[in-house]
């Protein structure tokens, strides 16, 4: 639900700014002073980290490591989300190419970068200790899973442009967003396997 309310609300945001391209623009963008309907921008960021702190509770079964720091990058989201960037004319090639050395600077610039790499940091980390974690319970189409999810992250995020990155960081998000699902989604089958396996052993006794 979260994950849809950040895609549906990007796709609104840049719907309502002029000259915002998908291919070119950072999501961050939206969020900026100077954006139009900032607040959509604002929303879809937040509800991206929250969708990462609740995620911890789904993998603290599979290691501690993994649920504090996936709920540490889900923190640094939501504080990426209200550390907004100014965008003084407006969210379309905002910090992108010459407008990076206006865009990008300051004190609340450089919060909003720190917390942004940080917290792909701590995504990557628990990225790979999921993956690690699953491995060890002999689970190995999903551990490698987790792990080609890190190591996609790593990829897409090596070869972001300068002069039109919006597509690089669409994938990357991406790719968290489908590593998100899939935890919910095994998790939530595991759950009701053990329900159904508990189910049937008292309908034996």
């Amino acid at each position: 639900m979260l994950l849809g309310l950040f895609w549906g609300s990007v796709v609104v945001a840049a719907s309502v700014n002029p000259s915002y391209a998908h291919r070119r623009d950072y999501v961050s963008a939206l969020a900026s002073i100077g954006a139009s309907h900032a607040w959509l921008g604002v929303l879809a960021i937040a509800a991206f980290g929250v969708s990462f702190v609740l995620t911890a509770s789904l993998v603290r079964p599979l290691s501690r490591t993994a649920a504090v720091t996936v709920a540490a990058a889900g923190a640094g989201v939501v504080f990426v989300a209200f550390a907004r960037i100014r965008c003084v004319e407006g969210a379309a090639y905002c910090g992108v190419g010459d407008r990076s050395e206006i865009d990008l600077q300051g004190t609340r610039a450089t919060l909003h970068g720190v917390a942004e790499g940080g917290s792909t940091l701590f995504l990557l980390v628990a990225m790979t200790a999921v993956g690690v974690a699953l491995l060890r319970r002999k689970r190995r189409t999903l551990g490698f899973a987790s792990l080609m999810c890190a190591i996609a992250t790593v990829v897409t995020l090596e070869s972001i442009p300068t002069d039109s990155p919006g597509t690089a960081q669409r994938i990357f998000i991406a790719v968290m967003t489908l590593w998100t699902g899939g935890v919910a989604v095994e998790t939530l089958a595991r759950r009701t396997g053990k329900s159904a396996a508990t189910e049937a052993q008292r309908q034996m006794v």
